[in-house]
């Protein structure tokens, strides 16, 4: 029988209709890096590709408090190229210039056209409006990086291209639903307002065809200022939209960190389809249904997803466990989540761990990697290793009967995944 390795470690292991689950995977989270807490590097995390070109992919991180100049809090984005999967190489932090305090470059990162003609999204969302008097409206780079890690050419969306309001946070997440000549991605303003109150939180759809942004619609809270598509049962507060991904050109998961599910600020991930700006959507996992999830978890802070069979998805709690944090492993499949497991990482109190995340996976470059993860409580990123293996098989039913002196098994199975018979 083959066997394959999980891709989440200990964080996903298949689910098995039966009560009894086979050991997961080994995971050894490395460290990439570390800097100053204060710069909160590892707020945001994307791999981008094989950038310099020796055959090892690399990664954006996001410093969002980092000091530029004299402003406080501007924020700054390192490239960091790797030597092998897990050992870091040179670094250059990007700055577009003319960042003012509290903008926050950097609290988001997403890959619109990877390396190495890359182009990569930047969340900026403390940066002021309309001449500097729109508080915290938000603001979106599109910056073309050179294989050197220079920026060659930049492009912002802000409140000159559509409507934004003062502590939108627009850019506080990113998700790229589809790519090409005109493209398609998702940007979070999680606190944005609704008729239910402050914070409830938007997602804008943007189409962008080379410097020209449009927006295909803004689902969010029912009654808030340009929403074109209202979702059912958010709230004051729960920040829909603080963390964003996809991973088929269509499907979109959002999180809603605060989200008052099972216990106050547990948190909620959405999962639907994404249409003309238009959500459908088709499962919820929540502190209802993770009984895991303790009071203040902040679930869904970050999500990440990686086209597989179920769909890989991982969403952050970095409010768990006295801000130590954890990320969840959740599998998506028939516009349904089927499971869900905690990672057994157990980082120091206040080190936010889930604040970031993202899915190398088996892309080129990044072999081995199965996930990687922010913590920027300590400034780090760590790198996660799968070491073990696990079935490929998903049963639904297991007996034993006894006959005579021998034993007979009977089994029937739901799925097996590159397994030439079970």
């Amino acid at each position: 029988m083959t066997r394959r390795y999980a891709l989440l470690g200990a964080l996903l292991a298949p689910a098995l209709l039966v009560p009894v689950r086979p050991a997961a995977a080994q995971f050894t989270p490395t460290a990439l890096a570390t800097l100053s807490g204060a710069d909160r590097y590892g707020q945001s995390v994307v791999p981008i590709g094989d950038l310099d070109g020796n055959g090892v992919g690399d990664y954006a991180i996001g410093r969002p408090f980092a000091t530029v100049g004299i402003e406080t809090e501007a924020g700054s984005v390192r490239i960091q190229f790797m030597t092998s999967p897990t050992v870091a190489g040179a670094t250059v932090n990007l700055n577009p210039g003319g960042l003012l305090t509290s903008d926050n470059f950097g609290a988001a990162l997403a890959v619109l056209a990877p390396a190495p003609a890359l182009r990569l999204l930047v969340g900026v969302p403390g940066f002021y409006g309309a001449g500097n008097t729109i508080e915290a409206s938000g603001r979106v780079y599109v910056l073309t990086i050179s294989s050197a890690g220079a920026i060659t050419a930049s492009d912002t969306i802000d409140d000159t291209d559509l409507p934004l309001a003062q502590g939108d946070n627009f850019g506080a997440s990113l998700a790229v639903l589809s790519q090409g000549v005109t493209s398609t991605f998702l940007v979070g303003a999680p606190q944005s307002n609704c008729t239910a109150g402050l914070d409830c939180g938007s997602v804008v759809a943007i189409g962008y065809t080379g410097t020209t942004a449009t927006v295909a619609g803004r689902i969010g809270g029912a009654g808030g200022p340009n929403v074109t598509q209202a979702v059912l049962g958010i709230a004051a507060a729960d920040q829909f939209g603080r963390g964003l991904a996809s991973h088929d050109g269509m499907t979109a998961f959002v999180g809603a960190p605060f989200a008052d599910a099972g216990g106050a600020n547990r948190g909620r991930v959405y999962a639907g389809t994404v249409i003309g700006g238009v959500l459908t959507a088709s499962a919820i996992h929540d502190g209802s249904t993770l009984p895991g999830l303790a009071n203040g978890a902040q679930f869904g802070y970050s999500v990440a997803a990686r086209t597989a069979t179920p769909v890989q998805v991982a969403a952050g709690a970095p409010g768990t466990n006295s801000s130590a944090g954890a990320v969840w492993a959740l599998a998506y499949q028939g516009g349904a989540f089927t499971d869900a497991d905690a990672s057994t990482n157990t980082p120091a109190a206040g080190s936010l761990y889930g604040a970031g995340v993202a899915l190398p996976g088996s892309r080129p470059g990044y072999t081995g990697i199965a996930l990687a993860v922010g913590a920027p409580g300590i400034g780090t990123v760590a790198l996660t290793q799968v070491t073990g293996a696990v079935l490929p098989v998903e049963l639904t039913a297991f007996t034993a009967v006894a006959d005579g002196a021998r034993l007979t098994l009977r089994w029937t199975t739901a799925s097996e995944t590159n397994n030439a018979g079970f």
